[in-house]
């Protein structure tokens, strides 16, 4: 089963991704499965957890990495985090020390001395000034990644952003929101995880005029016309993302200020062209050739320790020396940040979180606590032995299709019966999912101011 293996992985879904995948497959007892991402698309996760099934004639060469991403992928959403990015950054969680050298390592060991962390929002609240475009990334494993861009919003906000737009989305959030008004299934995939509800909700909050820049159904490439290549489809979805970001804000207002939320290397300002002379660079390199602005970069994968070996090793032997003990930009005594290794991609900053074990024993990441005044919750669970089970709290119940606010999966193995989740103040009622069935609890769950 998914939720029993811990492994290295490569993602395969698509951030955004509106296509899920539909196939079933046979398991070893003869029931009939869906893949994760079917499962994962109706909100039936501890269903999803359990499902080694993959999409009819997927090569067998790649089942293993769309395994090892649905395991990352399921983790992350059912509040797993440390779980979720040991899955992507092994070093991260091993005892191995690996030493840095001067053969594309990304930094030198003797360069650390000069490196001074900084408080990470302040840093990037002075650096967005007279900036119209903050581009910031993540991997799609890391929830801590979502909890940062909730705490920067309200600053950006403050310093005069106005529109806020998400890879996530996709043509139908627009729509659902304004049919429900709160998070719901149908704003997108990635809205599963309750962290990804919290930047949309806080977006709204805040008063920004988000939107969705994806690739929509009528502009994507036609491949039965013409041979595509990989770097074709790459670059065509990359200059339509910044196409449309131009269309739906800056046609319409020139000096508008934009905050980008991207996966991975969207927020790549490095540019160049093709053999045949076509320009080649990702979305905001592309977003930069059409505004003439230069957008402030901020890079959350690279700190992480996920990518290339030589760049998990840095990571980890950064993370040792640091301790970092709230989210930090590193800056040399000349006053220039540390950016990321120039062969992975151009951006200007990189944020480096606190490392944070704690996952397991039902016990939560203590960062949850600073992320919309959040309380912790504690939960008896004994009278449920099933595995996996999820529990999830929901604040919006007379909406079948709302998401969840908090929700945490209790894996196979794993013994303990109480469980924490972190909820805003307000009432709750509390579902658990079973891999076949969903329980509602008599009693609602209040947490107080």
């Amino acid at each position: 089963m998914i939720g029993s293996r811990i492994c290295a992985l490569i993602a395969v879904v698509s951030f955004g991704g509106s296509a899920v995948a539909s196939a079933y497959q046979e398991s070893d007892e003869g029931i009939s499965q869906e893949s994760w991402s079917a499962y994962a698309a109706r909100g039936e996760y501890a269903a999803a957890l359990a499902s080694d099934a993959v999409p009819d004639g997927m090569p067998a060469e790649f089942v293993t990495q769309y395994l090892a991403d649905a395991e990352s992928q399921l983790l992350n959403f059912t509040g797993r985090y440390t779980a979720a990015h040991r899955a992507i950054a092994p070093l991260m969680f091993s005892n191995e020390r690996v030493g840095l050298g001067s053969d594309g390592n990304w930094i030198d060991l003797d360069l650390l001395t000069q490196l001074q962390p900084v408080n990470a929002l302040e840093y990037i609240r002075e650096a967005i000034r007279g900036r119209n475009i903050v581009i910031i990334n993540e991997s799609h494993q890391m929830g801590h990644h979502r909890a940062f861009v909730t705490a920067l919003l309200p600053i950006l906000r403050a310093e005069g952003f106005t529109h806020f737009g998400m890879e996530a989305l996709s043509e139908i959030s627009v729509p659902a929101w304004n049919t429900y008004r709160v998070p719901v299934r149908e704003m997108g995939f990635y809205f599963g995880d309750p962290l990804m509800t919290s930047v949309l909700s806080t977006a709204e909050q805040e008063g920004f005029d988000w939107f969705p820049y994806e690739v929509r159904g009528d502009q994507r490439l036609n491949c039965e016309m013409v041979v595509c290549s990989r770097d074709d489809r790459i670059q065509h979805r990359e200059a339509t993302q910044a196409q449309n970001i131009y269309d739906r804000v800056f046609e319409q207002d020139p000096e508008a200020r934009v905050v980008l939320y991207v996966g991975l290397r969207h927020l790549d300002e490095g540019s160049g062209s093709s053999e045949n002379g076509i320009r080649s660079g990702w979305m905001a390199a592309e977003l930069e050739n059409l505004t003439g602005y230069d957008p402030l970069t901020i890079d959350q994968v690279t700190g992480a320790g996920i990518g290339p070996s030589n760049v998990s090793q840095a990571a980890r032997v950064i993370h040792d020396r640091f301790q970092f003990s709230e989210p930090s930009i590193l800056v040399f005594s000349n006053g220039e940040p540390l950016r990321p290794p120039s062969d992975r991609w151009i951006a200007d900053l990189v944020l480096f979180l606190p490392f944070d074990r704690q996952d397991s024993q039902g016990v939560r990441s203590r960062w949850l606590e600073d992320l919309n005044g959040r309380r912790s919750t504690s939960l008896n669970i004994s009278g449920f032995p099933q595995r996996p089970i999820v529990v999830q709290a929901f604040k919006d119940s007379e909406i079948q299709n709302a998401l969840p606010t908090d929700q945490f999966a209790v894996l196979d193995g794993e013994n303990f019966d109480q469980i924490e989740l972190m909820l805003p103040p307000g009432e709750y009622i509390i579902r658990l999912q079973t891999t076949d069935e969903t329980i509602m609890l008599p009693d609602t769950v209040i947490v107080g101011d």
